[in-house]
């Protein structure tokens, strides 16, 4: 059992008594030829302090010790990793930025029936040569519109398929780029190219039917990278882009 601050304190003093009164006693019971002199009486007094004092020592709780809290060590800042560029993929072959090559040959697929043939651009005139072409063609074909030059393209094509009809129309699968335009068969559309010794450009194929046809547009005077677009649709997205030079 733990005993409190003030039974301790109680505990002392009758210790301190009982050693006093038997000190006492023993002073009586001493024989007359044995006084007891001062200072044995003060070494018995002393000896009786230590004896309390131990016995208080061996009944008060010693306090446990208390653990001091361990100072956590705060987090370091992690760099964040720095932003590497990753490098762009190259546009595809046939795009705006990246034209199919000149006299390339190329397969391509129409989109409603899935029916394969291959194109290919053979040759092109433009300038004052074209314009002399399609003003023989028909005395009334009106010359480009102003800042613009008349083009001719040469253009091959083979349906590939093993069944299946392919008919394409200049107005409906043709146009020209130039200076970021998209120009289809109706903005410049010269007629009667066959008076002049050339075949349209007019495709009605069966399988393992070919054409060689030619389709007139016109495009700006000071354009050095003039492309021809085929299948874009009426507003002019998508479609497949061959360079003409």
């Amino acid at each position: 059992m733990i005993k409190t601050k003030g039974e301790g304190k109680m505990n002392k003093k009758i210790w301190i008594i009982i050693v006093l009164l038997a000190i006492t006693i023993t002073a009586c019971t001493q024989p007359a030829t044995q006084p007891v002199t001062q200072p044995d009486i003060q070494a018995t007094i002393s000896a009786g302090i230590d004896q309390t004092q131990t016995a208080q020592k061996e009944v008060e709780p010693t306090s446990a010790p208390t653990n001091a809290p361990t100072n956590t060590p705060k987090p370091t800042n992690t760099r964040r990793p720095t932003n590497t560029p990753k490098p762009t993929d190259p546009p595809s072959l046939g795009t705006f930025s990246n034209p199919l090559p000149f006299g390339v040959e190329t397969p391509m697929k129409t989109t409603d029936e899935g029916i394969t043939f291959v194109i290919k651009v053979e040759e092109v005139i433009r300038g004052d040569e074209a314009w002399s072409i399609i003003y023989k063609a028909n005395k009334f074909n009106d010359p480009p519109p102003d800042g613009f030059e008349a083009i001719l393209v040469k253009i091959y094509i083979k349906n590939t398929s093993s069944a299946g009809f392919l008919e394409l129309s200049k107005y409906d699968s043709l146009a020209l780029a130039t200076k970021g335009n998209v120009l289809d068969g109706f903005f410049y559309s010269p007629c009667c190219l066959d008076n002049a010794g050339l075949v349209e450009f007019d495709v009605k194929l069966n399988p393992s039917g070919e054409h060689t046809g030619w389709f007139a547009s016109a495009v700006h005077i000071d354009e050095n990278s003039p492309m021809l677009v085929v299948g874009a649709d009426r507003s002019g997205k998508g479609g497949v882009y061959f360079s003409l030079n």
